[in-house]
């Protein structure tokens, strides 16, 4: 399926009430995310009216969104999240979602953004399935030259009553000086962690699944190291 006719569009606070950002959430988001990695049609739109969230979209001549790219946006000085990197179904394979990655990375450089981070699924913990490729989707990322961080990593619960995400890796989408050596800062990861769960559930939590979480930082005095996406059979499973 050709879709040469599409134009990357912004999104932001002033397009939060849009149709195109409830057309985005219907026909792209949805159909690509489980109800514990996606926040109701309310939260996702609430995001962009607060300033927390921001998009790129691919948006066909018609005004059909193709694809989405989500990112958070969070204080001064911590890394943005790429939080979501979705194609229509049907348009999966023709391209779109490394064209819109391209594209917003350019987008973070013009914005001054040095460091950008990413989630995505542990091939060791999601198997195989028609609407579930883990391992292709660290090579799409690898292709695209994301880089692995060592850290483990267990997504914050999006929505009240829905569950943390475990089997988790982060990835660093972009890095530039002064987040261009061979690590990342273990202290502005662990205020980054700290931001994201607070805006996510409300306050930083203070249980047991999240204190070990943030205990894995301390294994990295020098930095927490980053390697290819291939490479993910030797950071640690948390899977609680």
């Amino acid at each position: 399926m050709a879709h040469e006719a599409t134009a990357v569009v912004r999104v932001d606070a002033a397009d939060a009430g849009s149709a195109l950002v409830r057309r985005v959430f219907e026909e792209v988001m949805r159909p690509s995310f489980s109800v514990e990695e996606l926040p109701d049609l309310a939260t996702f739109v609430a995001g962009f009216a607060d300033g927390e969230q921001e998009a790129s979209l691919l948006v066909e001549a018609d005004g059909a969104p193709l694809a989405a790219a989500v990112y958070d946006v969070f204080r001064p000085g911590l890394p943005a999240l790429l939080s979501y990197l979705a194609v229509r179904p049907g348009a999966r394979g023709s391209g779109a979602g490394a064209r819109l990655l391209a594209a917003s990375a350019d987008h973070w450089r013009e914005r001054g953004d040095t460091l950008v981070l990413g989630e995505v699924h542990d091939p060791r913990c999601y198997a195989e399935r028609p609407d579930e490729r883990p391992a292709a989707r660290l090579r799409f990322y690898d292709r695209q030259g994301a880089e692995l961080l060592w850290q483990p990593w267990i997504q914050p619960s999006l929505a009240a009553g829905s569950p943390r995400v475990p089997g988790m890796l982060l990835m660093a989408l972009l890095r530039r000086p002064p987040h261009d050596g061979p690590v990342v800062d273990v202290e502005l990861l662990r205020a980054w962690i700290e931001a994201y769960f607070e805006l996510a559930e409300g306050a930083v939590p203070g249980d047991a699944p999240y204190r070990a979480l943030l205990a894995r930082l301390d294994r990295w005095p020098d930095g927490v190291p980053v390697g290819r996406m291939g490479d993910y059979g030797e950071v640690e499973l948390l899977t609680g």
